[in-house]
């Protein structure tokens, strides 16, 4: 087949530190970002070159820079890409059903656990 096909966003689940969740998830949020990569950073974890935690990006509206550097601190890296720093003492607005981001990754830790719990009880009687 020739020619471009039209695009859509979709949800895409992919395992990210959990120091950044808040976050990537916030970031996925807002209209004309994409994220691409994470890390929660190593500041306070001790190494040789401790660094900031980050988010790849890449825009497409200048609008969409315009709010990333007015809520964030960017280090661009190459055309409407940039990393994404939270700046000191940021934390994730509450989502529409007013819940905070981390109260979200407490209730799909809980369910880890129940399906974990519930997958060792099934190997036990089967």
């Amino acid at each position: 087949m020739s020619g471009e096909h039209n695009t859509i966003p979709v949800q895409v689940w992919a395992d990210v530190d959990e120091g950044i969740a808040p976050l990537v998830k916030y970031l996925n949020t807002i209209p004309d970002i994409r994220t691409h990569a994470s890390c929660q950073g190593t500041i306070g974890e001790g190494g040789p070159e401790p660094y900031r935690a980050q988010v790849l990006v890449s825009y497409n509206t200048e609008e969409a820079k315009e709010r990333l550097s007015n809520e964030f601190d960017l280090t661009e890296v190459f055309m409407a890409t940039a990393y994404v720093h939270p700046r000191e003492g940021w934390a994730a607005p509450e989502d529409k059903h007013g819940q905070s981001v981390e109260q979200w990754i407490e209730g799909r830790k809980k369910h880890r656990r129940l399906i974990k719990k519930l997958s060792r009880r099934e190997r036990s009687q089967g």
